[in-house]
Formats: structure tokens, sequence, C-alpha cells
């Protein structure tokens, strides 16, 4: 099932002869996160969201859908060893974006590549970086505008942290063990179908652009501009044109009465 070529279309990829590894994995990096959205339709429509490399290739590959974290970190990690990377999951802990600490639902990847460690990252949603992270502490980091950088914690063991506003606010915190497959199911089921979950409760996709963010949160449509910000409701009107048009994907007839019956 698992096809590199229908990746890197589904991306924007292509391979350039003689390319440095590392390059390669800053490039893979950053057109899956300007490609694939992070969002929580399947939870927010109550459908279950599945754990296995098949079907999540097959949603967000071949059905151009995106995803969270426990799917599109498992499926980059996935494309990063059929391709040679040394790369391997960690189980870490997520902020919100007013800097709450969360529970441990969250799916990060390290990658070891010639004498180096990366932190990479495709589904962290707004406060996710673009290109991974080399892993030096204290070192800011600057992509697309977006300065990041990564600080030691007595009680979290790392943490990344986003700049904002002249100030560092907390993403992610996370510690260098590798996680096991089987680590990531509870979260999943939580963040899936708890009735108190965020995804399953509030509804949500974004994707970064290079100067910028498109999002949706609940019945608002915001695109982030270098000039400015707009926002719009969202209606059964507007709907599928946004989804198509911004974030490249389409959903269900299903999916779609039922977030209609949301926003109307």
């Amino acid at each position: 099932m698992f096809d590199i070529d229908r990746y890197f279309q589904r991306i924007g990829f292509e391979m350039l002869a003689g390319e440095a590894r590392e390059d390669m994995l800053i490039r893979l990096h950053c057109r899956h996160s300007f490609a694939i959205p992070f969002e929580d339709f399947n939870p927010f429509c109550r459908v279950p969201v599945s754990l296995d490399l098949d079907r999540i290739f097959e949603k967000v590959i071949l059905g151009k859908r995106g995803g969270y974290c426990f799917e599109l970190n498992l499926l980059f990690q996935a494309l990063l060893q059929k391709l040679g990377y040394e790369a391997a999951p960690i189980f870490c802990r997520p902020f919100s974006g007013e800097g709450v600490k969360l529970p441990l639902t969250h799916r990060l990847i390290k990658v070891s590549l010639e004498g180096k460690l990366w932190i990479a990252d495709v589904g962290l949603g707004g406060n996710g970086w673009i290109a991974p992270l080399l892993f030096r502490v204290g070192e800011e980091q600057e992509q697309f505008g977006r300065v990041f950088r990564i600080v030691e914690d007595d009680e979290l063991g790392y943490v990344v942290e986003r700049k904002a506003e002249r100030q560092f606010r907390k993403a992610v915190a996370f510690r260098l063990e590798t996680a096991e497959e089987s680590d990531f199911e509870m979260s999943n089921y939580y963040t899936s179908t708890c009735p108190t979950s965020p995804f399953v409760n509030r509804m949500m996709c974004t994707l970064p652009t290079k100067e910028g963010r498109y999002t949706i949160r609940d019945t608002v449509f915001r695109i982030e501009e270098k000039d400015g910000v707009r926002e719009c409701l969202l209606c059964e009107d507007n709907l599928q044109n946004i989804l198509e048009e911004y974030f490249g994907i389409m959903l269900t007839d299903e999916m779609n009465q039922f977030i209609c019956r949301h926003i109307s």
C-alpha cells in the first residue's frame, strides 16, 4: 500500500540528484507541512481515527485528507524510514495556545543523521514548526519568519518554545526516549472519542503558508497574511469551497452534512 511516488506527488516533492541527506530531510518536512493540513474532522464528525499505517496512507495520501499528530507523524516517520533515515517516535506533552500544559497526547519524531539529532513534527497544528528543528539547546532557529528554540526543563525534560509577540511560549515538551507504537493507542482513543476531548468538541483545520496560515476553528475561517488578518463565518454555501481552495481536501457527504448542522 505504501507508495513513495504517490506520497511525493501528494506533497509536491521531487528528488534532486546529489542532494545532501540533511537538505532532503528539511525539504521533505517543509513540503509535507505546506501540503497536508492538520485537521480533526474525523473525531469531530464521530468517525474513527485508525493508527493502521495503510489506512492512514489511504486517507491522507490517496484520499487527499489531513489528520492530526498520531496519523501525520506516523505517516511521515514511515516515509523517512523507507528513504533510509534513522527515525523513531517520541511520546510527549503539548501546550495550548494559551500556554496551558495538556496531557501526554502528542507524537514527535527524532531523526539521527550524520552525528546530528533533529526533531521533526508535521502534526502539531498552529504551534507547529515547518522545517525540522536541530536539537541544539538554547539556540534560536528561524524558519519562514517564525522563531523556535529548544530549552531544558527540570520537570519536563525539553521544551520547544515558539516566539510570539517578542516572548517565547511553550509549544510541546518531550524526552528523548523512544516510544512504542502501542504507547499511542490509549491517547489516540482518548483524543478521538472522549466527550471532553477538544478534538471531539471543536472543529480544527490549519495549514501554514510561507507568510501566514489558514485556519478553521469551529465556525470561523481565518486567513493570516503578511499584510493582515481576514476572517469570515463558515456556512453551508462556502464550506466545501474553502476546504478545497485553501486546504486542498474534500470530505464525504456525510461529514459535510454533520458539519453543516454544527455551523448552521
